[in-house]
């Protein structure tokens, strides 16, 4: 395991034991006992990870040992978590530009556990910065709340188990999924959870190893229906995950076969090509005649391939390698079907298959 993300790692999994322990103290009933064993079996670690997570809670939080209760406890019972108080101007507009972007139906999972946590941040502001952000996350949302942010998910992430898969990823422990695939029955399968990120920017997935298949794999988060909480701890395949990590191809999409690719992008749209951010495998550069040449091996797959080219309409030519040029061909030639194409829509297609 790198050293940095095992630094990371054991920041996280410290900081979701902390929290946990408070939560365990805060919430204990009367006659409840809550030892230091009682703390590890909940926390899934041992009774010396416990004392050194004690150790540095009790300076900031008013914890101490009850013999007679048998039991730590809160010496102020009405104690809660200090609130922000120095959160400036600058703060304010970042909140409510956030909360702005977040704000639209289904975009993010756990949505509304963000929106909270961003209103307990807010808490902290004086009333006339509160004003403030009110307003400035109007001018992003609008006042209807119909209005939404400025963009929506392409897909509803609002019921989708976020925060329980990134407590089981930040604690490196397999977790079951409840997963209803597309591809196969919905079925309850093991993972070991690496990572949960956004593909493209917009889909957002949960990327590990898949104890069933023996590989790793890539899990839509709007298709997890429940999850299990956290097993047993699992160890990385590091060699399994690099490969895995290295073949994310156009529009996101990891592993897949690898395919060469050269795209002649026209001097029109050459400039946005440029800007665009491609993956590892591919490079730009500019043509003679002002136009944008993509070439390189990209994963993924051919569908991912096409769907990406056609988003450039008629400004994307490919020019190879043999495997897309005759896919991409076979797509334009259905599409000038659709529309009942002859002259200049088959012309369009020979482009693709011209020597």
């Amino acid at each position: 395991m790198p050293a940095r993300r095992s630094q990371q790692s054991n920041a996280y999994q410290r900081a979701i034991r902390l929290f946990r322990i408070l939560t365990l103290v805060v919430n204990r009933r009367p006659d409840q006992p809550l030892g230091r064993d009682h703390l590890a079996r909940a926390c899934a670690c041992n009774v010396r990870t416990i004392s050194r997570d004690l150790d540095h809670l009790i300076p900031y939080v008013p914890i101490t040992w009850d013999d007679d209760q048998d039991a730590y406890v809160l010496l102020q019972k009405d104690w809660r978590l200090p609130p922000v108080v120095e959160l400036t101007l600058e703060d304010a507009l970042a909140l409510a530009l956030l909360r702005g972007l977040v704000s639209a139906p289904g975009l993010l999972p756990q949505q509304d556990a963000i929106l909270a946590a961003l209103d307990k941040a807010a808490a902290g502001l004086a009333a006339p910065l509160q004003d403030l952000m009110r307003d400035a996350a109007r001018a992003l949302t609008g006042d209807a709340p119909a209005a939404g942010a400025l963009f929506a998910a392409p897909r509803d992430y609002g019921a989708a188990p976020v925060l329980a898969l990134l407590e089981a990823v930040a604690l490196e422990r397999t977790v079951r999924i409840d997963y209803d695939s597309r591809n196969s029955s919905r079925a309850w399968r093991d993972i070991d959870p690496y990572k949960v990120l956004p593909r493209d920017g917009i889909y957002w997935e949960l990327h590990g190893w898949c104890h069933k298949n023996q590989a790793m794999r890539t899990f839509a988060l709007d298709r997890v229906r429940a999850v299990d909480p956290p097993g047993a701890p699992f160890v990385w395949r590091e060699a399994e995950w690099a490969e895995f990590e290295a073949k994310a191809g156009i529009g996101g999409i990891r592993g897949g076969e690898a395919l060469p690719v050269q795209v002649r992008f026209a001097p029109a749209v050459a400039a946005w090509a440029r800007d665009r951010r491609w993956p590892p495998g591919l490079t730009i550069t500019d043509a003679p005649d002002g136009a944008a040449l993509l070439t390189g091996i990209a994963h993924g797959g051919t569908d991912a391939l096409i769907a990406e080219i056609l988003r450039w309409r008629r400004h994307a030519q490919v020019l190879g390698g043999p495997e897309l040029r005759a896919r991409m061909a076979e797509e334009v030639r259905e599409l000038a079907g659709m529309y009942g194409g002859s002259g200049g829509d088959s012309e369009a297609a020979d482009v693709f298959t011209k020597k």
